[in-house]
């Protein structure tokens, strides 16, 4: 069985070509655009906390330009995987992130490392959520 430590140095590994962006947001001057922007611009993969994403933040991960998403993709894995069922960054929240434009754009590495993320997460999700993580398996895999 693997491990989330495993999980997490295959997603690391896998997105470690990406740098981290000048600018994480699309271009906007929307107040929401502009606190995810400063947000992400205090944080790196590695000091990116529960409480700075998902739907107790507002969300500012999709706001995120797809370089970012890249740069901090083994950061959400991280919360992801450290997620209790109460608190913080859960599985739902992920999965906004996993839109099929998104998942079009990473390379082969990429999409088996979050695809072996998502089927390692599945087990503990609702039946809603084990659907929506076998839709986003299906556009991972082909």
């Amino acid at each position: 069985m693997t491990t989330p430590a495993e999980l997490l140095a295959e997603v690391r590994d896998a997105f470690s070509s990406s740098v981290r962006p000048e600018l994480f947001t699309v271009k906007s001057f929307d107040d929401e655009v502009v606190r995810a922007e400063s947000i992400f611009a205090l944080r790196t993969p590695e000091t990116l906390r529960s409480t700075d994403v998902g739907i107790g933040a507002g969300w500012p991960e999709v706001y995120l330009n797809q370089q970012a998403r890249n740069y901090y993709m083994p950061g959400f894995v991280r919360l992801v995987l450290e997620a209790d069922e109460d608190t913080g960054f859960q599985a739902e929240d992920f999965f906004s992130i996993l839109s099929p434009d998104r998942i079009q754009a990473w390379d082969q590495r990429q999409k088996a490392a979050i695809a072996n993320v998502l089927d390692f997460t599945r087990e503990r999700l609702s039946e809603h959520g084990k659907e929506v993580v076998d839709r986003r398996l299906k556009r991972l895999q082909g």
